[in-house]
């Protein structure tokens, strides 16, 4: 069992790949006894807390847990949860003086940007051994996430003797969620001869979302 947390508002990336290999216990796997590296993420950036531009703030928070287990002889049971929080905060501040042949005039404009992604990821993984030859895994995972941003701008323009132009303004919100429901079976048969395999999969999925959004100018 392990437990992963962290938190920032200095642009910093958050969990590394190698951070999340050692948490879900891929890691550990991989050395004892070589293999693939499974795990399930449905937004890898939400996840590792990574973001897009480094201009701003970004406040990121996340966490989970993991729990591995061997059941009797014959099932190993993996499963991890984890939760991230991302808010990046953007505000900038534009003064402008145009200078023309016979004149000049003024521009300002004030706009910010407040987005928040919250998201929630659940994991779980049973590899059965049914006997020798026959073995079956099974991975169920459910997601849920939401978001909102908001943005605001507005602009003045100003005559060289500081006499109000025209001015306006712009004003975005929205929101959204969405979920997401997979389930992973597959089957696994050897052949007594050396070197022979039979192997099934299948998947299915369902994946909910909705949208808002008001603008206003």
């Amino acid at each position: 069992m392990s437990v992963i947390g962290m938190g920032n508002n200095t642009n910093d990336e958050g969990f590394s790949p190698l951070d999340m290999l050692n948490f879900t216990g891929e890691l550990s796997r991989m050395r004892q006894g070589g293999g693939n590296i499974n795990i399930n993420f449905s937004d890898p950036n939400s996840m590792l807390g990574l973001g897009g531009s480094n201009t701003g703030i970004r406040t990121i928070w996340g966490g989970g847990f993991n729990y591995n287990n061997i059941i009797g002889n014959k099932t190993d049971f993996t499963s991890n949860y984890f939760y991230n929080r991302y808010n990046p905060y953007q505000e900038s501040v534009v003064q402008r003086h145009y200078f023309l042949p016979d004149s000049s005039y003024f521009y300002n404009q004030h706009s910010t940007s407040d987005n928040l992604n919250n998201s929630h990821r659940l994991n779980t993984s049973a590899d059965i051994r049914i006997d020798s030859f026959n073995s079956i895994k099974i991975s169920p995972s459910i997601g849920y996430q939401e978001t909102r941003n908001s943005g605001y701008s507005d602009y003045q323009t100003l005559s060289e003797d500081g006499k109000l132009a025209n001015e306006g303004f712009s004003n975005n919100y929205s929101t959204g969620k969405g979920s997401n429901f997979r389930v992973d079976a597959l089957y696994r048969k050897k052949f007594r001869r050396k070197g022979r395999t039979f192997s099934l999969s299948a998947q299915t999925s369902f994946k909910p979302s909705s949208s808002s959004a008001v603008r206003t100018r």
